[in-house]
């Protein structure tokens, strides 16, 4: 969700009736707080209790969060003001519901973190401004970390929430692969998510399952890479088959057969396999594909002798990226050559930015609304940053 300014500079609360006034704007009772370890508080029991503990702040010089204590708390006559609905374009609609939803309830006059610095809720799309969110967006070598898992076996499934357009991304290794999946699990740490053993079933081994939490960040890959079943994006361009998109490509779903690759494609459909083959002879790669059962297709790169450089060029694009555990992919030519070592520091791109989103602005017109019949809104402040996260996210 966005984060709320509170601005408390050079401001006198006083308490008259015991209930705390300020000039400020504020929030709906029900809006939910965010508090460490996910959990939430409603703002009215917040200022009710006069909680004085741990809330998740934004720091704006360093673009993340982090733990604060409340130190204030305002509960302000509402005065028939507007009520103004703050959600960002990839969120799930959400009307009327508060707690646990996507977005806020807020007076009309309320500040919020924009891309553009804090702006009242009413200039926010007048001025083009998108919201600062407390989600964490990819940064653009972990784009291409997650596009190379995509080509090979991973997946991104939706939410069982009516109307919602979350989903989670999640693939799954092999036991023995640990240092790969720790790999991964470094990449992917500010993002949360489960790295779950489990034990051999049936004919298949142990395995290690990667699942990360529901997010609207998964909303443009779901659209660009299901239609409505796992497919190659129409608008993938061979300039973003780097180096590093292919050799997570061939950890995740490719093997090595003498001096020759194979890319295991089959949950992709001829039309894709052949679109794949024509990016790879874009970068110099020259590969075919053949049938492997029923309708299904591999790309293979270095199957004939016209083709060895190709693959030779492979090997070497990718050998650099390759975990130990999966270096029996490389051929050993070229794994012992001290310029194709495994390097982990290429794999150190953990480091996130705010995700920011177009933001959407409703007001409220319905007078029969259950907030309409709200007598008091609520805020409290935060110590150094001044701000806090409404939504539980």
């Amino acid at each position: 969700l966005h984060l709320i300014l509170h601005m408390f500079k050079e401001l006198e609360t006083y308490q008259r009736d015991e209930i705390l006034t300020t000039p400020l704007t504020c929030l709906y009772g029900e809006s939910p707080i965010l508090l460490p370890d996910d959990k939430t508080m409603s703002i009215k029991k917040m200022v009710d209790s006069k909680y004085s503990g741990p809330v998740v702040s934004f720091n704006k010089k360093t673009g993340k969060t982090e733990i604060k204590n409340v130190i204030g708390w305002h509960k302000v006559p509402r005065n028939n003001k507007k009520w103004v609905r703050m959600t960002w374009k990839s969120a799930p609609s959400s009307r009327e519901k508060i707690s646990g939803s996507r977005g806020v309830w807020i007076t009309e006059d309320h500040r919020v973190l924009t891309d553009k610095g804090y702006k009242f809720a009413d200039e926010i799309t007048k001025q083009g401004a998108n919201l600062v969110l407390n989600e964490r967006q990819l940064n653009e070598l972990q784009k291409s970390f997650i596009l190379g898992t995509l080509l090979g076996d991973g997946f991104l499934r939706s939410s069982q929430r009516i109307g919602s357009n979350r989903y989670r991304f999640g693939v799954c290794h092999s036991a023995k692969q640990k240092d790969w999946v720790s790999i991964k699990k470094e990449v992917l740490k500010e993002f949360g998510g489960s790295f779950t053993e489990r034990p051999a079933y049936k004919q298949s081994g142990p395995r290690i399952d990667v699942t990360l939490p529901f997010s609207s960040i998964w909303t443009e890959w779901r659209h660009r890479f299901y239609n409505p079943k796992k497919c190659v994006p129409h608008d993938l361009k061979s300039s973003e088959l780097t180096d590093m998109v292919l050799a997570t490509w061939f950890m995740d779903d490719g093997s090595r057969n003498g001096e020759s690759i194979v890319l295991c494609t089959e949950s992709f459909s001829k039309s894709d396999v052949v679109r794949l083959i024509k990016l790879l002879n874009e970068i110099g790669i020259v590969a075919t594909s053949q049938n492997h059962k029923g309708d299904s297709y591999r790309i293979y790169i270095g199957s004939s002798p016209a083709y060895k450089l190709s693959a030779s060029k492979f090997f070497k694009r990718v050998a650099p990226y390759i975990v130990p555990s999966l270096r029996h992919k490389i051929p050993s030519r070229i794994s012992c050559d001290e310029k194709y070592k495994y390097n982990k520091e290429l794999w150190n791109i953990s480091e996130t930015v705010p995700f920011i989103d177009q933001a959407n602005y409703v007001v409220d017109c319905s007078p029969n609304a259950k907030k309409h019949k709200t007598e008091y809104v609520y805020c409290v402040d935060v110590e150094d940053n001044h701000n806090f996260i409404s939504g539980d996210v």
